[in-house]
């Protein structure tokens, strides 16, 4: 994962435990600059990685068909991955996260 990706990762996360007014808009604004980053690096981990995170970021904004939306993406993408154990890695991620939309959903 590219270093410039990886930082704004880490800035969206920064912000996510603060649920105080335009904190969680600043936690999307890193996540989708890293999503921006790593699509045009053409990096399938990273992509997947960016897509869970915003979904994440949209799920604690209470925008469940968003952070849905996201997750299902990047469980598609994870088709994508050569190494069985990234792939499947992945693939748990969002299906966990998935997991708990569907409950928060009903």
């Amino acid at each position: 994962m590219p270093m410039l990706q990886y930082t704004l990762l880490n800035l969206g996360g920064y912000y996510l435990p603060d649920k105080a007014s335009g904190i969680i808009d600043s936690s999307i604004h890193y996540y989708k600059l890293s999503l921006d980053l790593a699509q045009e690096l053409g990096e399938p981990r990273s992509i997947i990685s960016s897509l869970i995170e915003l979904g994440f970021a949209y799920f604690y904004n209470t925008e469940l068909d968003k952070t849905e939306s996201y997750l299902l993406q990047a469980l598609e993408l994870t088709n994508t991955i050569s190494d069985d154990m990234y792939r499947k890695f992945d693939k748990a991620k969002a299906l966990n996260n998935l997991a708990i939309v569907y409950n928060q959903k009903k």
